[in-house]
């Protein structure tokens, strides 16, 4: 059961649990259960995603190769 999945659907179905349990044929307690679970998978990821990474964009389409130096010396490069 891929639990995000399941929260995006019944979030976007505007329903309630028990509407929604309804809808899907399942018990309200499973849906319930579902969305717990959910809850609970993006408290792990989210204490286990690094914090010292930025996000980098890039806005020139020109750009074909990216090339990182980390503080340590290490080069990484990518071909866009």
């Amino acid at each position: 059961m891929d639990y995000q999945e399941f929260k995006k659907d019944f979030e976007r179905s505007g329903m309630s649990q028990k509407a929604y349990s309804k809808h899907k044929q399942i018990s309200a307690s499973m849906v319930s259960y579902y969305l717990r679970k959910a809850r609970e998978t993006e408290t792990v990821i989210s204490s286990i995603k690094p914090k010292n990474f930025e996000q980098i964009k890039i806005d020139s389409p020109s750009v074909s190769r990216l090339k990182i130096t980390t503080s340590k010396g290490v080069i990484i490069e990518f071909t866009l």
